[in-house]
């Protein structure tokens, strides 16, 4: 039964920033998951769908620092001379761009990246569903976000769409491993594998974007099964007190 007052997703989308609808707490987590799932969401309209952490102590996906892409251009460039010279990029230097654009978003505090699922349409509601409960309340990373699959009047896109699962720091390896078990749990009953790697955001930002980037750079820095094998002492177990009451049901 539609709440009085609900918001329309017309409305929704006229007061959407950056081309995203966000939750921001207004509405129950579980009226506003229901309102703006993926199939119900235009995706000529809307680029994405994203629920933060309420968990205490959480940031957004935004991190902790300002990007600049200045910086990060002498490392790209000698790779860009590697192939204008018509060379072939080895992987070792390949390796030494990629720890440098590391360290470089390690000064500006720009850290976060993502664990990256890809959602056939079908199941992307309910895959999103448990994906941003778990991530509001504290139990996944810090942020969240899913691009739609509504294509028209009960029409679904034909393309799996992806969802970002995010963690504030790169190199916090037990909090990414903590992250990604948990994400691979929530989505093994619904049968999604979880085969993607690890993004830092500096590395959208620069558009080091598929294997077909143009400095040819992996666009992941962890793969899955290297992460599941790191030894590392568990992660402390993620904030259970929310800055609010968070409304789940009913």
């Amino acid at each position: 039964e539609a709440s009085r007052g609900a918001r329309t997703m017309a409305e929704r989308i006229r007061s959407m920033a950056g081309g995203r609808i966000v939750w921001d707490d207004t509405e129950p987590l579980h009226r506003w998951i229901e309102a703006v799932k993926p199939s119900l969401v235009p995706a000529a309209q809307v680029a994405w769908v994203q629920v933060h952490s309420r968990a205490a102590g959480t940031p957004g996906s935004s991190g902790g620092g300002d990007f600049s892409e200045a910086p990060y251009q002498p490392a790209l460039q000698q790779i860009s001379d590697i192939i204008d010279r018509g060379a072939n990029v080895p992987a070792a230097a390949k390796r030494e761009c990629v720890e440098r654009l590391l360290d470089t978003a390690r000064r500006q505090g720009y850290t976060t990246g993502k664990w990256m699922v890809f959602l056939e349409p079908g199941v992307a509601d309910a895959a999103w569903a448990a994906i941003a409960r778990a991530t509001a309340t504290g139990e996944l990373g810090c942020s969240a976000k899913v691009a739609p699959t509504g294509a028209g009047p009960d029409e679904l896109v034909h393309e799996a769409v992806v969802c970002c699962v995010y963690v504030r720091d790169f190199d916090e390896r037990a909090e990414l491993q903590r992250v990604l078990r948990a994400l691979m749990a929530l989505m093994a009953p619904l049968q999604v594998p979880v085969t993607a790697g690890f993004k830092p955001d500096a590395f959208t930002m620069l558009g080091i974007d598929g294997k077909q980037n143009r400095w040819r750079l992996p666009p992941t820095v962890h793969s899955v099964a290297e992460a599941l094998a790191w030894d590392v002492a568990p992660a402390p177990p993620a904030p259970g007190t929310q800055q609010d009451p968070i409304e789940l049901d009913g």
